[in-house]
């Protein structure tokens, strides 16, 4: 079972370092630490639908698409897909 999760935007040293004036205006709504682990932390523990399905995009517990704008959804084709693990294949050495 492969997943990938998106936390959320997290307050950690590392937004607040990167990005100072958007840390400063949204720090009031910025996720803990532990709500950006939630959703991974549920993905191990629960033996429902997360251990029943693969290769999902999750966010607050929940599958989301992949795609939000319509010209990312138009570059993500097969052949695309095919190279990049063609070279994570090569990278690694496998």
């Amino acid at each position: 079972v492969f997943h990938a999760v998106h936390p959320g935007w997290v307050d950690t040293p590392g937004v607040e370092e990167s990005l100072p004036r958007f840390h400063r205006v949204l720090s009031p709504v910025l996720r803990t630490p532990d709500e950006g682990a939630d959703t991974a932390v549920w993905l191990l523990a629960d033996d429902g639908e997360p251990a029943t399905t693969t290769g999902e995009f999750w966010c607050d517990r929940r599958q989301r698409g992949i795609h939000r704008l319509p010209s990312t959804r138009r570059s993500d084709t097969a052949d695309r897909r095919r190279r990049l693990w063609d070279e994570v294949c090569a990278a690694v050495g496998i």
